[in-house]
């Protein structure tokens, strides 16, 4: 009989960063402070909304955690979504754009999905070592259904 007591949490961790963010503050800072804490009251709302939670945001970062990775990959779309809709409006050099990345932690498995902007291409990687691209149907050991990526 086992006597470890550690307790297992499977976690989706959610990581977005703004794209081109030294530039952005160089060219002009106040503006894109103003931006930057506008967008992350929007991600932060779409992030509970998908019963996730920001755990932090240093600098142009913002990171959250979810319980189920269907969760954050649909808010990471969500997000992606609101914020193409919000810099359709701004000149495409005061765009403030977020790269998001998606760890799924649970048993040995890591798994990740990195997404630019919306009409960017999609990667995954599965325990770092399958680099795949969108809309690939991929086997992943302990699942039993191939996953669309």
């Amino acid at each position: 009989m086992s006597t470890d007591t550690t307790k297992r949490k499977m976690a989706a961790i959610l990581s977005a960063d703004v794209k081109g963010y030294s530039r952005l503050m160089g060219e002009d800072e106040v503006g894109t402070i103003r931006v930057l804490q506008s967008y992350r009251q929007v991600m932060s709302d779409l992030i509970q909304k998908k019963g996730g939670r920001v755990v932090d945001s240093p600098g142009d970062n913002v990171i959250a955690e979810f319980a189920s990775v269907l969760d954050a990959l649909e808010s990471a779309v969500d997000i992606q979504r609101e914020l193409k809709v919000r810099n359709a409006d701004r000149s495409e050099s005061r765009r403030m754009e977020f790269r998001i990345g998606i760890n799924l932690f649970s048993g040995g498995v890591d798994f990740a999905v990195f997404s630019g902007p919306l009409d960017a291409d999609v990667e995954a990687r599965v325990n770092g070592d399958y680099l795949l691209s969108h809309n690939d149907n991929v086997g992943l050991r302990k699942l039993l259904t191939p996953v669309n990526v």
